[in-house]
């Protein structure tokens, strides 16, 4: 049995190279191979045979054959006989296929060419069949996630089955967009949690934890088990009866496990929460908000639009070229004497294709993947009216909709101080202007200085349990491989793994230190850096860096941002109109985004409690005043009438 297992494995092996090098002729033979040996032991990858036998089959333009192979595909998944009429009514539960994995793979295929044959055959057919494949491929991968630590497969599967969901309800006239976002968004999340829980190499990880070393532990006996089952398919059914009842006793001890996990982390909550309502959320905006939902796949970008009249899909293009003109762009960016407008211009008609409808929105959401998240959109350009887009909108973002709609929900400190941080350092490394940047900050909203010597991580972490407010202007270090991110106090360093594994209850939290938005790219889904891993800790509203933004201008800014936080303006739009400030006054040197627009914003955009809290403070106070004034004048006046 292995012997024919691993037989057609290598013919398997052999089929995908043929699809690699163009050659449909070589993989039509070394998939047939694949399929007459794994038949003889009934191999778990044969559905995936029958998907490369059906793609090679399309491109030599041998369209019965293919849909043959694509019903012996879904007839192995099913373990029953079936028709093209059955596949539109299959649901998950009908699908007799235990390996969540292999069933991931097989359905993504099936989708796939299914959507390459919609081209030959007409997508009346065949469109709607592959749509609901990637659907059932998703509840797959949600799977996938939950029992499995394979954390490239993982990537790739998010990237292909979800590129394809999307894909297909774009062709459709009748797709409902509301659940297809609901699903890819669900799954988005999934990933970026089960990265975080689970991989060892994020020394930010929660894998030390016992909720994860228990649910790895049941995933290796997972993996035996299904080995087991493989190998012992020809023995009495008795036998392969227990297993997959162990299995699945397995599979449900991992979902408690993740449960407890979520129920001793609640700061997971406002990331993670997947019960996300996308027509609920869209009723909830503002006639002047637009939520930019965008999504980059290995292959095809897309566009999500929400508004509060309606949730529209949009086709970006090839991710290849939209990925290197983004790249180029953020290069440009960083190189404060570059030409950035035309690279300014090219990325903003790329990314917002439909300009003119959303002209008549002045506040932007930006929820992002992969490399877009190094963008600072407000630095783009629009044409023809030649502005940045900082200078026509309030723009925000958000590490998914759970963290854009729930933010706001979290528990906050109402009644804690505002701590500016602006440590001392030799002189190889000093920052002159982050010690002036937080004397000037300070008349504004009353902060605790810790400067010079007491800018100590220990100070830090103590002030973090209890502040409403937290400002640091210091160095930061751009995760490595030896050496993770964090941030260089005057005595010692922050890790990040250590952020990650607080409770920071701050209302507003601002890095203003390089690179602290900036991490390392996992896959094609996250970026672990230390502005996400305060948003994991529970931060309301963080203002962090995308580059290292010089001391002079990084002070004006945050000067002028807090001038506008204090006299009431929203979080968003105090930093969008400090940013407007700065390039009104600003050189044509300075104008370059390098100097201005690295501050990002993630999180509630609303106002700080604590403002509003003072002016009503302050108009208690008055009124309280004014009664003891007129209490004691009315006093007085009756004691003159009564000695007269």
């Amino acid at each position: 049995i292995a012997y024919f297992d691993g037989l057609s494995g290598f013919y398997g092996n052999l089929a995908y190279l043929g699809i690699d090098d163009e050659k449909p002729e070589d993989t039509y033979k070394y998939a047939s191979k694949a399929i007459e040996v794994g038949s003889l032991v009934g191999t778990e990858q044969l559905p995936n045979y029958y998907n490369t036998l059906a793609g090679a089959c399309i491109k030599l333009n041998q369209l019965e054959k293919a849909k043959n192979a694509i019903l012996e595909s879904a007839k192995l998944l099913l373990n029953a006989t079936i028709v093209w009429d059955d596949l539109l009514i299959l649901d998950f539960e009908s699908i007799k296929y235990q390996d969540y994995l292999v069933l991931s793979f097989a359905l993504e295929g099936l989708g796939y060419n299914l959507t390459i044959l919609s081209n030959y055959e007409g997508g009346e057919t065949f469109l709607p069949i592959a749509n609901h494949f990637f659907r059932l491929g998703a509840a797959a991968y949600t799977q996938v996630v939950l029992l499995n630590k394979n954390t490239q497969d993982i990537d790739y599967l998010y990237g292909n089955i979800h590129e394809g969901l999307l894909n297909t309800c774009l062709l459709l006239n009748n797709c409902d967009l509301d659940e297809v976002l609901s699903i890819a968004e669900k799954n988005k999340m999934l990933t970026q949690m089960h990265y975080l829980i689970f991989n060892e190499a994020n020394l930010g990880s929660f894998s030390s934890s016992r909720e994860a070393i228990e649910i790895k532990k049941l995933q290796k006996d997972l993996a035996i088990l299904h080995n087991t089952k493989k190998h012992k398919e020809n023995e009495k059914p008795v036998n392969k009866e227990a297993i997959e009842a162990e299995i699945l006793s397995k599979e449900n001890k991992i979902v408690q496990w993740q449960a407890t996990f979520n129920e001793n982390n609640p700061q997971f909550k406002s990331l993670f929460n997947q019960n996300i309502n996308i027509t609920k959320l869209a009723s909830n905006l503002s006639n002047d908000e637009v939520v930019l939902r965008y999504f980059m796949f290995r292959h095809q970008s897309f566009l999500v639009e929400i508004t509060r009249s309606e949730i529209k899909l949009h086709y970006l293009g090839d991710s290849y070229n939209i990925e290197a003109d983004i790249k180029s762009f953020i290069k440009v960016v960083k190189t404060p004497s570059s030409d950035y407008i035309p690279q300014a211009i090219r990325v903003f008609e790329k990314l917002l294709p439909n300009w003119n409808r959303l002209k008549s929105y002045t506040k932007f959401s930006i929820i992002s993947d992969g490399v877009l998240q190094l963008l600072p959109f407000e630095a783009l350009i629009s044409n023809p009216e030649k502005m940045f887009l900082a200078e026509q909108k309030e723009v925000r973002y958000a590490i998914n909709l759970s963290n854009y709609e729930f933010s706001s929900k979290l528990q906050q400190n109402t009644k804690g101080g505002f701590y500016v941080y602006s440590p001392s350092y030799s002189t190889q490394i000093a920052l002159p202007g982050a010690i002036k940047e937080g004397r000037a900050i300070s008349p504004k909203l009353h902060p605790i200085l810790r400067q010079n010597t007491s800018g100590t991580k220990d100070n830090f972490l103590k002030d973090s349990k209890k502040a409403k407010i937290l400002h640091v202007a210091a160095h930061a270090g751009l995760g490595q491989l030896e050496t993770p991110s964090h941030i260089l106090f005057s005595d010692d360093k922050l890790y990040v793994g250590e952020l990650y594994k607080r409770e920071i209850p701050a209302e507003l939290v601002v890095l203003a230190a390089c690179n602290t938005g900036l991490g390392s790219e996992k896959g094609h889904e996250a970026f672990n850096s230390i502005g996400q891993a305060f948003s994991f800790a529970g931060v309301q509203t963080l203002i962090y860096t995308l580059w290292a933004i010089p001391d002079k201008q990084s002070g004006t800014l945050m000067t002028n941002f807090y001038q506008h936080l204090a006299s009431g303006e929203n979080k968003s739009s105090a930093l969008t109109l400090a940013k407007r400030q700065f390039l009104q006054s600003a050189s044509t040197h300075e104008r370059h985004p390098y100097f201005w627009s690295g501050f990002i914003l993630n999180g509630h955009p609303g106002k700080l409690s604590a403002v509003s809290r003072f002016s009503r403070i302050n108009m208690w106070i008055s009124s309280t005043v004014g009664v003891l004034l007129i209490t004691i004048v009315l006093l007085w006046i009756r004691k003159k009438r009564v000695v007269k």
